[in-house]
């Protein structure tokens, strides 16, 4: 198996400015999520939701055994996938190949269907946009959690 993880500051910013769907309707198909993150159902602001939620990501990370899998830093991405998740798959990238996989990591997965605009790195404008309030949701239901699984996987 293989994960990529992001900042938690910067996938909160990232959900609440542009809700998925799961998140948009708290009462739809996607409301169990919020169980396993939350079981008594108690999130003061959408802030502590999506940071609770961040924790039971890591949490559940925390369980798959550390030997099959790697944990693969958002920030690593694209050249993580030709040095880190082929070997761990024991698959060959040759240099056509890994082009291809580069000039593909330029477009933004986030574009409309037939459309293919550059990808922009906003790591940096999403932690300057980042509230006091979910700071301080991430510090206390994120934060533990995603050193715990960091330090499983000896990053």
């Amino acid at each position: 198996w293989v994960l990529s993880y992001r900042d938690p500051v910067e996938v909160g910013v990232s959900l609440l400015s542009q809700p998925p769907g799961w998140l948009r309707d708290p009462a739809g198909p996607a409301s169990h999520l919020g169980r396993f993150a939350d079981p008594a159902d108690t999130p003061e602001s959408s802030e502590e939701y999506v940071a609770r939620l961040y924790g039971a990501f890591c949490e559940a990370a925390g369980g798959l055994d550390a030997r099959r899998g790697k944990l693969v830093p958002y920030d690593a991405l694209p050249a993580a996938v030709w040095e880190i998740v082929a070997p761990h798959f024991s698959l060959l990238i040759d240099n056509g190949l890994r082009h291809r996989m580069a000039v593909a990591a330029r477009t933004s997965s986030k574009a409309p269907i037939g459309k293919s605009p550059e990808f922009l790195q906003d790591s940096a404008l999403k932690q300057a946009s980042a509230s006091t309030g979910l700071r301080q949701a991430i510090d206390s239901f994120a934060g533990r959690q995603l050193e715990r699984l960091r330090k499983l996987h000896g990053l």
